[in-house]
């Protein structure tokens, strides 16, 4: 009796290893999936805000709605990177510097939130050249980060 129960615990305990990792997998890929779902928000909105300031009279609400869609993704930016998301099956532009130097990349994510709430500022004041040149600082925000922690 009790060789059966060892065998069965055994049984169990393999099986609960086997699949503990997949479902694990699974998490971290859907995690990875959301991670590369809200940058696709980000740049969406900053290239719809490209064109907002292309010229003519710039549309305040559209500007204003974009700037909130991009600061709602970029709060969620650092919980999409947690360790053990340096490794996934999908195919990923994240360097693994990101996770090595997680200081500095929450750093540059910070000076990105700052740029965005000034954006946001500039825009609800409806500050035409204040904004324009918050946006070009928010986009050498991204360019920073990019620079270093993204496969191009």
């Amino acid at each position: 009796m009790k060789t059966a129960q060892a065998l069965c615990i055994l049984v169990v305990s393999a099986l609960v290893g086997f699949v503990a990792p997949s479902a694990f997998a699974d998490d971290i890929d859907e995690l990875v999936e959301a991670r590369q779902d809200n940058f696709k928000i980000l740049g969406k909105n900053a290239k719809s805000l490209r064109k907002a300031f292309g010229g003519g009279e710039p549309d305040w609400r559209a500007i204003g709605a974009s700037v909130a869609k991009m600061q709602q993704a970029n709060t969620k930016v650092l919980d999409f990177f947690p360790p053990e998301s340096a490794e996934t099956f999908i195919t990923t532009e994240a360097k693994p510097d990101i996770w090595d130097d997680f200081d500095d990349f929450t750093a540059r994510q910070n000076t990105l939130t700052e740029r965005l709430d000034a954006f946001a500022q500039a825009v609800a004041r409806k500050d035409a050249s204040a904004s324009a040149k918050a946006f070009r600082s928010v986009g050498k925000a991204c360019k920073n980060c990019h620079d270093k922690y993204k496969e191009e």
